[in-house]
């Protein structure tokens, strides 16, 4: 209870009873009761008034630990709410930092998995271009070979079917493969095949059958013309020249000699050829001669050799065979009929036909990759069968 909650009517006031005199029932005051309590009413009055100071001390002190435990509650309760404030903004932030990093995480990823297909499209796109220079060389070695082997059968060019097969063993070293190597083993042997046989001079023998047709027009015919004794006398102007004394006598003894020819006639003497004739006889032996000529650049055997032969029969039997320009013809004549024009090639057509054979193999085993890599299948062994 509170200092209000008592009744009014029985609260007296030390003080009052101290400072008043004493009162008898009769209503009249002793004035020596009254002197004689005075001094023990104010002792009481001060500790009744100590009591009060601290009463009231004690209850202002209750008051304000009151205040300061409900203030002090307050904050708490304040610390508390700010804390789970915080640790809410903290559980927020952790788990947006946790997402962030699921989400940079996954962003790695995806970075690392595009640099992988990155790195494998390029290796894929390096090994496709070596493989498509690779299939270019083969291809240009597949030519080379086959413009070799046609320059060989059709025009018999050795020379240019030696550079066609060097060309097409370089492309298939830059290949480098070890399954071609029997390929260009065979392709050595072809070139050494090659060197080996003996090409004709074709442009030289074509020059000397010009020269010898130019000739024919000048050898002295076996019953002189006039067109040959012409020859014959400017020949021998030239050979009874002297030039020293020491020559006269043989020159004189050689003029007393020609004054006088007796010939032994053996055969049918020829008559005098008319000088028309002996033009169509230089041309038919000119012709003769072409014809040669033209068979020699064909590579036709048989018929350069029958053209030079019925030259030869028609010089030793209209013309001088004992005169020189004559006997010259004739050997060079037999010089050239004896020469071998068409020789005998050698086939390189089978190193076309191993090569075209690996490439299918390798198309083959492109489209069909083999299993746990197995070894490269030679092809050059099916060729050969």
């Amino acid at each position: 209870m509170t200092d209000n909650d008592k009744p009014h009517d029985e609260i007296t006031s030390p003080g009052d009873d101290a400072d008043n005199p004493e009162v008898t029932e009769s209503g009249e005051t002793n004035p020596e009761n009254a002197g004689e309590s005075t001094p023990r009413a104010r002792g009481a009055g001060f500790a009744l008034f100590v009591a009060l100071l601290g009463l009231l001390g004690a209850l202002g002190a209750g008051a304000g630990g009151y205040y300061l435990w409900q203030a002090q509650q307050q904050l708490a309760s304040e610390q508390r709410r700010q804390l789970a404030t915080l640790e809410e903004t903290v559980t927020d932030l952790r788990r947006q930092h946790s997402k962030q990093n699921s989400r940079r995480d996954d962003q790695l990823q995806q970075v690392q998995t595009r640099q992988q297909n990155l790195d494998d499209a390029l290796q894929t796109l390096i090994k496709s271009r070596s493989h498509l220079r690779n299939d270019w060389l083969l291809t240009e070695a597949e030519y080379l070979l086959k413009l070799a082997n046609h320059r060989l059968l059709l025009e018999r060019d050795v020379a240019t079917a030696i550079v066609a097969l060097q060309s097409a063993d370089a492309r298939l070293r830059e290949v480098a493969d070890p399954g071609l190597l029997k390929i260009r083993q065979r392709i050595a042997a072809d070139i050494n095949d090659l060197r080996a046989v003996n090409q004709p001079d074709l442009a030289g023998l074509s020059f000397n059958l010009s020269s010898l047709a130019e000739d024919i027009s000048r050898l002295p015919l076996a019953t002189p013309d006039p067109q040959t004794r012409q020859q014959l006398d400017a020949a021998a102007s030239q050979s009874d020249k002297v030039d020293t004394w020491r020559e006269l006598p043989t020159a004189l003894w050689q003029d007393l000699k020609s004054l006088v020819v007796i010939r032994q006639h053996d055969e049918p003497i020829q008559p005098l050829l008319a000088p028309e004739q002996r033009f169509f006889l230089t041309q038919n032996l000119q012709l003769q001669l072409e014809q040669a000529r033209l068979a020699l650049l064909n590579g036709q055997t048989r018929v350069y050799r029958e053209r030079l032969q019925q030259a030869r029969q028609w010089v030793e039997t209209y013309f001088d065979t004992e005169q020189a320009p004559t006997r010259q013809t004739l050997e060079q004549l037999k010089q050239l009929s004896e020469r071998e024009i068409h020789p005998e090639l050698p086939d390189i057509s089978d190193t076309h036909q191993a090569l075209e054979s690996f490439r299918q193999q390798r198309r083959l085993n492109d489209e069909t990759p083999a299993q746990g890599g197995d070894a490269p299948v030679d092809t050059t062994e099916s060729a050969d069968s």
